[in-house]
């Protein structure tokens, strides 16, 4: 039906074509015949103008379709020669040929187009789960590429920050060179999909996981330091005064570990995986879980 629908489009476009130059002739026909005429001449010569304007943008919609259906007529070539083992390429992941992964992706999705305008549900209903399946290994890989790159800080390191009264920026071209950058391509292809939100918040859980991770290992460790203190200094101080320098003390602390926390926390917020200039919307940022933490100094 399609095909028979495009004939006649060519048809109709072939006897507007050949309408559209009798007019045009004639119109020069009547311009050499009345040469005196000035106005009529110009007039005249504004009408083929304006009718050869129109055709051109109808011959640039024509090439533009024939484009779009040729690239979905090659996919659906493309994907009768494969189909036996387009199953296995899509299930088996992206691994080390994400770029690759993509393509065929795209290329399901020309195919999925395809045979909804032609109402194939057996073979739309096919691609469409197969289509759902490299999507949720992309998912898979983005979540393996996070974790790789995301380690919880060591209770020194996180301890140092907190001591340190300048802010050392992020070296954004270390993170291109990482595993964040195939996150970066995965979280793109999802954008031109309309579901990055998805893997901002993946993102953002995993970050907020391991920022967790980080201030457990560091309450354990003040806390074991302070046992240790406690143990060794149980016998030389005056009880009424280590009392009171003990809380102020970890007032202090505690006020400055607070403070640091939070500016590690929009460090990770503004992480340049997700591209400098993109807002993004507040609850699928980072969120860190609710933790009993009891700092014993």
């Amino acid at each position: 039906m399609t095909d028979v629908n495009q004939i006649n489009d060519e048809q109709t476009s072939k006897s507007h074509w050949s309408q559209e130059q009798c007019e045009s002739n004639s119109l020069i026909n009547q311009i050499i015949i009345e040469p005196d005429n000035t106005e009529q001449e110009i007039q005249s010569v504004m009408k083929l103008i304006h009718r050869i304007n129109k055709e051109n943008k109808h011959l640039r919609r024509l090439t533009a379709c024939i484009e779009s259906n040729s690239s979905v007529i090659n996919s659906t070539f493309r994907y009768y020669k494969m189909r036996n083992i387009l199953f296995s390429i899509i299930t088996a992941g992206p691994s080390d040929h994400l770029i690759d992964y993509l393509i065929e992706l795209d290329d399901l999705n020309d195919m999925l187009k395809y045979f909804k305008s032609l109402a194939v549900h057996d073979e739309e209903k096919y691609v469409t789960e197969l289509y759902n399946i490299g999507r949720q290994k992309l998912i898979e890989e983005s979540d393996d590429l996070i974790m790789k790159s995301t380690n919880s800080i060591p209770p020194q390191e996180l301890l140092d920050l907190c001591r340190s009264i300048s802010f050392t920026p992020i070296d954004t071209d270390d993170i291109q060179l990482s595993g964040l950058s195939g996150f970066r391509i995965i979280f793109d292809w999802f954008k031109e999909q309309g579901f990055q939100l998805g893997l901002i918040d993946s993102y953002a859980t995993k970050r907020g996981m391991m920022v967790h991770k980080s201030l457990k290992l560091l309450a354990e460790h003040l806390r074991q330091k302070s046992v240790r203190r406690a143990s060794i200094n149980l016998l030389n101080v005056n009880p009424c005064s280590s009392s009171r320098r003990s809380s102020l003390s970890t007032d202090t602390i505690k006020e400055h570990v607070k403070i640091k926390i939070n500016e590690l926390g929009r460090r990770f917020v503004h992480s340049p995986v997700f591209g400098r200039r993109e807002s993004l919307s507040k609850p699928t940022l980072l969120h860190l879980p609710k933790m009993n933490v009891h700092f014993d100094f």
